[in-house]
């Protein structure tokens, strides 16, 4: 008898799945916003529309400058060109089925540039996101932690130091 998969674990599968459309070298992200289990908008990281992104240009801006400026993992997002997975998700959705919806969110990144992208470990949306998660109305946030372990932050919790600085 086969098992039937959890829930979350299902949408954060499709999260996953619609990471793989970022055109980011360096980070795959996919958002998925679901309320009463009809799915409202996806999002994925990468450049705005009629803007190169950095497949097309063959490396990464923020990488550049981070390197360069011996910078480490959350700092110098003005250097970024994307527009990250949960803006997109919000942007591209239906304001008003927002409200009280559960933004599901999939991150892997390639941290020793050798081409292998790995699970993001405690996968967080950034400061600008989660004001932006916040004036949605998005009830929560579930990510994957590892293979089979998920995290279920109900954005309510948050306050102004969840929302100020930067990871």
């Amino acid at each position: 008898m086969s098992r039937r998969v959890d829930k979350d674990i299902y949408y954060l599968d499709i999260a996953k799945a619609i990471s793989q459309r970022s055109t980011c070298l360096m980070k795959h992200w996919g958002a998925i916003i679901v309320k009463d289990d009809v799915i409202i908008s996806t999002g994925f990281n990468g450049a705005p529309r009629k803007i190169k992104d950095c497949i097309d240009r063959g490396y990464c801006k923020l990488a550049e400058y981070r390197r360069q400026h011996k910078l480490g993992r959350g700092t110098a997002y003005e250097q970024c060109i994307s527009t990250h997975a949960e803006m997109n998700a919000i942007i591209f959705g239906n304001r008003e089925d927002m409200c009280g919806a559960t933004l599901y969110l999939y991150g892997e990144e390639m941290f020793d540039m050798d081409g292998v992208y790995r699970i993001v470990p405690m996968p967080n949306p950034c400061s600008e996101c989660k004001k932006l998660i916040i004036n949605a109305r998005i009830e929560k946030v579930v990510t994957l932690l590892d293979s089979n372990s998920i995290n279920t932050v109900f954005v309510n919790d948050w306050d102004e130091t969840d929302i100020t600085g930067g990871y």
